[in-house]
């Protein structure tokens, strides 16, 4: 149903709402280059122009949608993203989301809802009030944790093999990130710089980065605060 995206060049575009009950609303579009569009490939028919949510899909193909999953199906959404009649990429979104419902969907989502659960679980701390972002984790190539395994056992499990496969195709790719932070309430402070980080008004901050030149070796080695913490009023 959804897109299996295999993209040498593209730009994702990230908005983030956190709100004051301590969940978070998030809406990710991936959207190919020009020079990259023929990689864009489905294995089902196109998605629909206008958001529909995981829930209506499962309705429309005849699936059963077990009762506990009924609610969280509802509340993530997806589409297509088009240029004329071409396909260019595609959208997600996640409305209020627990952080149980990250956790249950990193075990059971599919392969972009899971990208997307683990960076929130990994680089994102929210709890209604106070944001810790942990630039470090969020620009990490586990290259640094597969030495320290290395180490320790020469054998490496399936799942580690994985992380290092991505890992070298990440950083083959051309992909530039724009991460939007937006806040109920208003910021009271922030503590902590990166060279990529901006405040953009008193409800947003902004976070624009190329996932390749940041975990490149000239820029591993330059110093920026591993953690950008983040109070609202």
């Amino acid at each position: 149903m959804l897109l299996v995206v295999f993209l040498q060049s593209c730009t994702i575009n990230t908005e983030f709402i956190f709100h004051k009950d301590n969940t978070i609303s998030t809406t990710l579009e991936v959207e190919v280059k020009s020079d990259s569009i023929g990689n864009v490939n489905s294995n089902d028919k196109k998605l629909p122009r206008e958001w529909t949510s995981l829930y209506d899909f499962a309705v429309q193909e005849g699936k059963n949608v077990p009762p506990d999953s009924v609610d969280v199906l509802k509340r993530i959404s997806t589409k297509g993203l088009y240029k004329e009649d071409k396909n260019i990429g595609f959208g997600l979104r996640f409305e209020r989301m627990t952080d149980n419902d990250w956790k249950e969907l990193g075990k059971s989502g599919k392969q972009e809802e899971k990208i997307i659960s683990s960076l929130k679980q990994s680089s994102i701390d929210w709890n209604g009030k106070t944001l810790v972002l942990n630039v470090e984790e969020l620009f990490s190539d586990n290259s640094d944790k597969d030495t320290k395994q290395n180490k320790k056992s020469k054998k490496k499990s399936e799942e580690d093999l994985g992380e290092q496969m991505g890992t070298a195709m990440l950083k083959a790719f051309d992909i530039q990130t724009n991460m939007n932070f937006k806040f109920e309430n208003p910021i009271k402070s922030i503590k902590g710089k990166h060279r990529n980080f901006k405040q953009i008004d008193n409800h947003t901050v902004q976070f624009n980065f190329n996932l390749k030149d940041e975990i490149s070796q000239d820029n591993k080695k330059k110093k920026y605060d591993k953690k950008i913490i983040i109070t609202t009023e």
